[in-house]
């Protein structure tokens, strides 16, 4: 998702991308984002849940052949489901050596996938402004949540960062994860890390020209190239495939020399269905333990929020609500790549609770860059998420 003001109107943007996997990295221009819209709750029996969109044909094949071969959704590497057996099959993306071989499907399958997986009209349209409304945040007792990441965050000197008009969402997600466990690793205080540098690692090592991307992909950067700090690759305003800004190769050797922290995959993607219960807790138990967790999710067309218990959470729509023909009046879409550093539990919250989550639209969105959704919306819009091990 990109950014591109928070309360002027500039006017509306066309989206452009590849893939489905988030088009955050591609929405256009002029989207308007304001936290947050009071609009009247339904009682929790009431809220929507989502409806399973049905996927590809060929792509399910796949996935079946997949599991058939002993590959599994969060197996070791070598054995994962989407990233060594589904991606490699369908995309061609390279795999790890030493894995489990890939089971054989014919021919038509990977081309009718991709065909099923191409952005829909509804990844294609002009988005409008969101209105220009903004509810005065007045924090209430359940504001206090279960865990907060967001002292340690700010202890540590680490702003709130705004992607710009750029579609590198979950770029600045990455880098926020490495960012938080290096300066805390390192006791350092204002770790300034460069976005611009992970951006372009990330298309070296997957041999692409792309302005953000998956996370599998923004990791493999990482593993083979590291990082550098921002002073020595600053971020740019905006991306040119064909003329690439490039560190200097003493940079590289720089950047290669950065701490290499292991990630480990809460959730592989899949846009098709959120978070498990199991992925849930175990995103919960990342936070409680102090690791902040990345995840791509569904995101909405017009920014929109329902106050519950004073908690400005992020509305959602049933799936069904989104096969519009009309893709105009398609009110969510995929999607937008944040980082989660909290959440609380509390009956009155849909699906029993709410996570806080850090955002990359700078300071000005929602409460101090900071925004909060359900539970709920976890369990039915999550595409993937990732953390960094536990002792990184």
């Amino acid at each position: 998702m990109r950014r591109r003001e928070f309360i002027a109107l500039l006017g509306d943007a066309a989206v452009t991308g590849p893939s489905v996997t988030s088009i955050c990295r591609q929405v256009g221009r002029g989207i308007v984002l304001l936290f947050g819209i009071a609009i009247a709750l339904p009682s929790p029996g009431g809220l929507p849940t989502a409806a399973a969109q049905a996927e590809p044909s060929s792509c399910e094949d796949i996935r079946k052949a997949c599991r058939n071969a002993g590959f599994v959704l969060g197996g070791p590497e070598g054995d994962r489901l989407v990233r060594d057996c589904f991606e490699p099959i369908v995309h061609g993306t390279a795999r790890p050596g030493g894995g489990r071989p890939l089971p054989n499907v014919p021919a038509p399958w990977p081309g009718n996938c991709q065909a099923g997986l191409a952005p829909s009209p509804a990844n294609q349209r002009a988005y409008q402004p969101a209105p220009r409304i903004q509810t005065p945040f007045q924090p209430g007792a359940s504001i206090t949540p279960t865990v907060d990441l967001r002292p340690a965050i700010e202890k540590l000197g680490l702003t709130v960062r705004d992607q710009g008009d750029r579609g590198t969402c979950s770029v600045f997600a990455t880098t926020f994860l490495i960012e938080y466990h290096d300066a805390r690793n390192q006791n350092a205080n204002g770790l300034d890390l460069s976005e611009e540098y992970l951006n372009w690692a990330k298309n070296q090592a997957n041999k692409s020209d792309v302005d953000g991307g998956k996370f599998t992909d923004i990791i493999r950067g990482y593993e083979e190239f590291g990082m550098l700090a921002q002073k020595d690759m600053p971020n740019q305003p905006s991306f040119t495939p064909k003329h690439p800004v490039t560190p200097r190769r003493s940079l590289i050797a720089d950047g290669k020399k950065f701490p290499r922290f292991r990630f480990k995959f809460i959730k592989e993607w899949d846009n098709q269905k959120g978070m498990s219960d199991k992925e849930l807790e175990a995103t919960k138990a990342a936070l409680t333990a102090g690791r902040p967790v990345a995840t791509g999710i569904w995101w909405l067309a017009h920014f929109e929020t329902v106050m519950v218990d004073q908690v400005p959470l992020v509305k959602e729509y049933p799936r069904s609500a989104n096969n519009n023909r009309d893709a105009s009046k398609n009110p969510m879409f995929d999607g937008h790549s944040i980082d989660l550093v909290g959440f609380h539990e509390g009956r009155e919250f849909p699906g029993g609770g709410y996570f806080i989550f850090r955002n990359s639209f700078g300071p000005r969105f929602g409460h101090d860059g900071y925004g909060f959704l359900s539970f709920d919306y976890m369990r039915n819009y999550s595409n993937d998420a990732i953390a960094i091990e536990p002792g990184d």
